[in-house]
């Protein structure tokens, strides 16, 4: 099932889909291969299928694989522990483990490869973005000057790399509210097929990223017409209603909105997806302010935590300045984005008592 790309196995997005259901037994084999003391074998069933572990929800029991290969013997291989590192990096992020991320992103600049150290730069950058934008642009300049000294090319990690650049700084864009530029980012990764894009969740990330803007511009018909295909992934998150919710909000159909924001708010109380409750209390906001009711938007956008998604989190502070209040969710964003996820979190809480309120719960 897995794909191979020189002296490594490796899954595309693709293949992520298929083994959802194939999780235990990646986990089984995994751990007969620990057991055995074969490390190396271990550690590519793991950056081999990581997709599997996001498309099953099992993003926890990922990062536990991660943490007992981190314990575990280590590899002359400097580009398996690379893609360790990467696979460690993007698992705790996903689950809103941002001081982790870091950290992992600071081990990843110390690589021998320069396409990996470049992954570092630019992870660190990304997560940077909201809570120390100062530090982007420099961030971003190593990764640019270690591409440009990479001998391996294209590789794994430069094709990771490259679309990274371009995926922070179309988030940078639309963090400061221009859509237009950030759309072209978007647009230019999306249409020259970058690299990464099937080796990373690039194209589902991407794709709600132009969309956003695409709602934002005054496109929102275009905007689902560009999540139209995350539907036959049938993925629990990164699905696109997010995206939809928004889209159908701007079109002034609050029913259509509803029709995506009830099932993902009552999912993200769950917690089975740590800080989506960000996200769901972003999109009520937005409904708020659709139905009339701009303090109860202006009281739920002071709840937005930093999330994990840009798309919502760009929406929430867009909303904001419309509602006169940017400035103390941004400052609140980024006072939460070391917030450790769970239900006392301020979303969650928050969430939980929109619910109730529409008796929604």
């Amino acid at each position: 099932m897995l794909a191979t790309v020189p002296g490594r196995v490796r899954g595309t997005i693709d293949v992520g889909d298929r083994l959802r259901h194939d999780v235990s037994n990646l986990v089984a084999a995994f751990e007969w291969a620990l057991d055995g003391d074969r490390w190396e074998s271990a550690a590519e069933l793991v950056t081999g299928a990581w997709m599997a572990y996001f498309f099953s929800i099992r993003l926890l029991e990922l990062g536990a694989l991660l943490e007992r290969l981190d314990e575990g013997n280590r590899s002359e291989d400097d580009d398996l522990m690379s893609e360790v590192g990467c696979a460690a990096l993007w698992a705790r992020a996903m689950v809103g483990d941002w001081r982790s991320a870091g950290l992992a992103s600071r081990a990843l600049v110390d690589a021998s490869d320069a396409g990996w150290r470049a992954c570092g730069y630019t992870a660190a950058a990304r997560l940077s973005h909201i809570t120390e934008p100062a530090k982007v642009d420099r961030l971003l300049a190593h990764a640019e000057q270690e591409l440009a000294g990479a001998t391996r090319r294209p590789s794994l990690s430069t094709a990771i790399a490259d679309l990274q650049i371009l995926y922070t700084r179309a988030c940078v864009a639309m963090k400061d509210g221009d859509f237009v530029l950030a759309l072209e980012h978007a647009t230019n990764i999306l249409t020259d097929d970058t690299a990464g894009l099937d080796w990373t969740m690039g194209r589902i990330e991407v794709s709600n990223v132009a969309a956003t803007c695409l709602v934002m511009t005054g496109r929102p018909h275009d905007a689902l017409d560009t999540v139209a295909w995350l539907e036959g992934l049938e993925t629990p998150y990164y699905d696109g209603s997010e995206i939809r919710a928004i889209a159908h909000l701007r079109l002034g159909d609050i029913d259509a909105a509803i029709d995506h924001i009830h099932p993902h708010a009552v999912r993200a109380a769950t917690g089975s997806l740590p800080h989506e409750s960000d996200e769901s209390v972003a999109l009520l906001a937005g409904l708020a302010r659709a139905e009339g009711d701009d303090e109860l938007a202006r009281e739920l956008l002071m709840c937005v935590g930093l999330g994990r998604q840009p798309s919502t989190g760009s929406y929430a502070i867009s909303l904001a300045r419309e509602l006169g209040i940017a400035d103390e969710v941004a400052a609140h964003r980024v006072q939460m984005a070391y917030e450790v996820a769970g239900p006392a979190s301020v979303s969650r809480v928050a969430l939980r008592a929109e619910l109730d309120r529409r008796g929604w719960s």
